[in-house]
Parts: structure tokens; sequence; C-alpha cells
């Protein structure tokens, strides 16, 4: 059979697939769950999340194993599941992962799990590539979203992830991006222009880029283009710790000199700004409100979003004894690690 009848072929048998255009209810995304997944299962919570790509999240526990299953809540397209990575016996004890199946097969399964939710979204993929996960015996298959327009930028067509299990054939997860713009936008903001924006609001002059800006297209939203630039500025001060015996210590943060900005490319307006040591600039966190369930599904309380931390406070240079030094070295750890998230 030829690729394009077998495209048409599940079209045909799976329309939703393709994603119909407009808002959908959450009675429909279930159904596409359902149809997708399996009509038996039982969903048990739901969560509607997503600020600029706002979606349903279903969770399941089929067979006893949990299920998270994600419905794009504009266009009815399932764009993600998520099941627990299989372990075996004796891991824990450095055990070597058995496997059923090669990675050549792995990616056969990866291709037809593609093809059967993506539908002809499939055929606009650009090349795959693999990734091997030792640890959990693991291969990543993915087609990631391909660099277009002028000047090149990354959001504009689909990607796509499909991890599949080499300890017993299954699929872990599944992801998949299919952009509503399609057509590259003409920045009115250039990379050189971004890059004072960015220093403007460091209020650093002499910060200097760390690589050249990219371009990224749907990141905020649909229609939306963003120079995302990576700054160098001098690290502040070190901290200064008095020790028990009267002697200064000084306390060097690392990375502490690297800011991650983002900014409109259509406004020039500054609006994200990160210190990173080297990760790509992430966008603000999702917003995650409590969706009424479906009469089908019972309900079963859902966590509240950790609030973002706020800025970084200043570590006093206080007389110390003992163990107070590591206390002080601890808390200019943590002070890394969430600056770094």
């Amino acid at each position: 059979m030829k690729a394009s009848t077998l495209i048409g072929a599940i079209l045909l048998i799976a329309p939703w697939a393709s994603g119909a255009r407009g808002d959908v209810t959450i009675d429909e995304a279930l159904e596409t769950v359902r149809r997708t997944m399996g009509s038996d299962l039982e969903v048990i919570r739901t969560r509607q999340t997503g600020r600029y790509y706002p979606k349903y999240r279903f969770f399941a526990r089929p067979e006893g194993r949990r299920l998270s299953v994600s419905v794009d809540k504009h266009t009815g397209r399932l764009e993600s599941y998520t099941r627990p990575t299989p372990l075996w016996p004796g891991k824990a004890e450095g055990t070597p992962a058995p496997s059923v199946m090669s990675v050549q097969e792995a990616e056969r399964i990866a291709v037809a799990e593609a093809l059967r939710l993506m539908g002809e979204d499939y055929s606009r993929l650009g090349p795959s590539k693999r990734s091997l996960d030792p640890e959990y015996n693991t291969v990543d298959i993915y087609w990631p979203q391909q660099l277009v327009g002028d000047p090149p930028r990354g959001g504009v067509t689909p990607g796509c992830t499909v991890k599949v299990s080499l300890v017993d054939g299954g699929i872990v997860s599944f992801s998949s991006r299919v952009p509503e713009c399609s057509d590259p936008i003409p920045p009115k903001v250039t990379a050189d222009e971004a890059v004072e924006a960015a220093r403007k609001h460091l209020d650093d002059a002499t910060a200097t880029p760390a690589r050249a800006p990219s371009l990224i297209q749907n990141q905020y939203g649909p229609g939306t283009l963003h120079w995302y630039v990576k700054l160098a500025t001098a690290p502040p001060p070190p901290t200064r710790v008095v020790k028990a015996d009267g002697t200064v210590e000084e306390v060097h943060i690392s990375g502490a000199g690297l800011h991650l900005i983002t900014v409109d490319a259509l406004t020039g307006e500054v609006v994200g700004d990160s210190q990173a040591g080297g990760t790509e600039a992430i966008p603000p966190g999702e917003s995650e409100e409590p969706t009424p369930l479906p009469s089908t599904a019972s309900v079963i309380p859902s966590p509240e979003p950790a609030p973002n931390a706020g800025g970084t406070p200043a570590v006093p240079v206080v007389p110390l004894a003992g163990a107070g030094v590591v206390l002080v070295l601890a808390a200019a750890a943590v002070v890394v690690v969430r600056r770094r998230r």
C-alpha cells in the first residue's frame, strides 16, 4: 500500500487525528481519548492547563498503571500521552536491562504511532533522529521542528517524539506539536535590536552575546514571534562569610552572570528574563486550573501548582560558629538551583 493511500485510510478511520478546528468540550475531548486509547478507559481525574495553548489533561489507571493524556482544547487533537517507564527485576542492584526488540524494531513502532496520531501532518515532519537512554533501556525517535523562513526560525513546522521501551516493546510516551500558524512571520525587530533591548533591560551596556540570537515563532501562542538572547554579564561579587575564628571566606555562586532574555520580535518588548547555566530560555510557567469532570468520571482532588519563586534574597555577612558555614553554603546552592529552574 502506498504511503498516501495509508494516510488517507487512517484519516477515514480516525478523523480526530487531524484535529477539527474550533473549541471542543471536555466530553468531546474525552471521546477522542477513548477512541484513541481504548473505549473502556476509565478517567479518574482531569485538568485544564496551558496559558498559551489550552488543553485538557486526563488521568487514568488502566491495569493499575498511570496514564496521562492531553487534548488540545482548540483543535481537538490528541497532543500527547505518557505512561510509566517499565523497570525490571534487579535494576536497583545494577542488573543489565533485558531487551525484547532491536532499536530498528522500536523505530518502526514509533513511526506507526506517529502516523496513527498525526494523520496527514505526519507527511510534513522533517527527518527523524533517535536518542538512547541506557539507564532505562528506552529509545526516543523524534522529528524536530525545522528552521524555516528568513531569518530562519523554529516553531513553524510540526514536531513529534515517541519514546519506546526496549524492555517490553511498549510505547512510553508520545508528544507532538502542530502549529496553527505555519507561515513564517517577518520580524519587525532585528537580532541586533533584540540584543540592545536585552542590554537595556539588564542595564548593562557591556553585556556580550554568548551566542547568536535565535528566533522562535508560536512559542507564546499562535502568531507570536520572539528572539531568545543569551547574554553574559560580569558576575556579582562573592558573598563574604565571617567564620568562627574571625577569618573571612568568599563564597562564589557559579553561573550567576548568564541571562536568557526573551524579546518580542514584533514590538521589541522584553517579556522574559531568567538566569541559567547554559539551558534554553523557557517561557513563563503554564497555569493549571481545575476543570469539571464529565459525568462519567469520579473526582480526585488535584494538588495546587507550586507558586513560582520570587527574587533571589541576598545572603548577608554574619558571624558564624561551628556548622554555620555549611548552612550558608547550602543556602547559596539552593539559590542557584532555584534560579536555574
